[in-house]
């Protein structure tokens, strides 16, 4: 009887070593893991942060300004990062420091970024994130830097680099003023640039478009009159440098009632006609994508503006003619030989002022005289007995100006720039 258990439990021990060898003969055949393609293992990724691209620049507001970062890495819906990055770590990603984190190898990530905020964003979860709603306290609210947001997928492998480009998320649109088509007669000075309808909110991570009135400022970006300088060039060329406007996106696609537009505002003087006092001649013009209504965020639209004959353009609602009157009703005023002259020294020139009715009171702005003339040395003058005049003679090289102001019922300034061999 004992020889017979021996020879069971000694062949259930042979059964076991043979299995045992054959799992180890078979694990011989096969190429032993790194610990790069081990389940689990983790690699260093960097994540190289980039705002907008390099031909797509503004200083107004600054589009290179970055002052905090939201970053998100989603492992399918679970979060596996979420930092805000500020101040001096802020800084080292603007110098091209990438954003080191380890992940797990062989795996696919969801990266997501929003940039300017100003606070550390804590969503639930990817869902929530993907719906979440940026809000404009006001529409220039730049002050941080231009709210941005960029997402990108990746497969960690070894030494894995990720580039993260971020976007604004309105769009800029720059304008500028072709004004060769405009009878001889005809001024048109721009003094304001804005933009209508302008979106409250963006989703950083979807398409965004307005879904009513309330979701809108009624007036948006504004450019006011110094800003407007550029497409007001004194030198008399005939298309203006642009200005730029920003925009949050807004796709409205067949339906204009949501739409955004931009409004340009004139001071608008010809031989006949001129603006009422405090009010423009103004040019409307809808944002527009190939016959749609939508502006995109990140994309940069080019407009020129382009009055032709009378610069009044005709009936519709792209032009709005109620700021403006006939001269000989309201007063107007015309200054001779230009608003831009170029003299050399010792050379002579007279300025002269026109204006209606002809009791309005006409004024060369002592002050100015001083401060931009005489006071540096830059000229003489003498005013025309008719106080309608001032001639002066240059004596410095380089710029000055004189100021011009007209009484009721006109009620304006002028000011003429000399340049004394530019």
């Amino acid at each position: 009887m004992k020889d017979t258990d021996y020879r069971l439990r000694l062949c259930r021990l042979c059964t076991g070593r043979a299995v045992m060898l054959m799992f180890l003969l078979a694990s011989a055949c096969m190429r032993e893991p790194s610990g790069a393609d081990m389940p689990g293992a983790r690699k260093h990724a960097r994540i190289h942060i980039q705002a907008c691209s390099a031909e797509d620049k503004a200083l107004l507001p600054d589009e290179d300004k970055l002052t905090d970062l939201n970053l998100f890495v989603f492992n399918g819906s679970v979060t596996e990062h979420a930092l805000y990055i500020e101040g001096p770590r802020m800084q080292q990603i603007l110098s091209g420091e990438p954003v080191r984190l380890d992940l797990v190898c062989g795996c696919r990530y969801r990266i997501l970024a929003c940039a300017n905020l100003g606070y550390d964003l804590r969503p639930a979860g990817l869902e929530q994130l993907m719906r979440y709603r940026y809000y404009l306290a006001w529409p220039d609210e730049y002050g941080p830097g231009m709210v941005m947001s960029g997402m990108t997928e990746a497969l960690v492998e070894e030494d894995t680099d990720i580039q993260l480009m971020l976007r604004r998320l309105m769009a800029k649109v720059s304008v500028s003023i072709d004004r060769s088509g405009l009878n001889p007669d005809v001024r048109m000075e721009c003094r304001q640039l804005r933009i209508g309808n302008c979106p409250r909110w963006a989703t950083p991570f979807a398409q965004s478009g307005v879904l009513g009135t309330d979701d809108v400022f009624g007036s948006g970006f504004t450019l006011t009159r110094d800003q407007c300088i550029p497409l007001n060039p004194r030198d008399k060329r005939p298309v203006s440098d642009e200005v730029s406007l920003y925009v949050m996106e807004n796709l409205q696609g067949d339906s204009p009632s949501l739409g955004t537009w931009a409004e340009a505002y004139f001071d608008y003087l010809s031989d006949s006609l001129c603006t009422l006092a405090d009010q423009y001649l103004v040019y409307r013009f809808r944002l527009e994508e190939n016959g749609r209504f939508d502006i995109r965020r990140g994309c940069h639209a080019h407009i020129r503006i382009c009055p032709a004959g009378d610069g009044l353009g005709t009936d519709g609602w792209r032009v709005d003619r109620e700021g403006v009157g006939y001269r000989d009703d309201i007063g107007w005023y015309k200054v001779h030989p230009a608003d831009y002259i170029e003299w050399g020294l010792g050379e002579e020139v007279t300025i002269r002022a026109e204006c209606f009715p002809s009791g309005t009171r006409c004024t060369f702005r002592q002050e100015s005289l001083f401060t931009y003339g005489t006071e540096r040395g830059m000229f003489e003058y003498r005013l025309g007995e008719d106080g309608r005049s001032i001639t002066l003679k240059a004596l410095k090289k380089g710029s000055s100006m004189v100021d011009i102001d007209f009484g009721p019922p006109v009620n304006d300034s002028h000011w003429v720039l000399l340049v004394c061999e530019p």
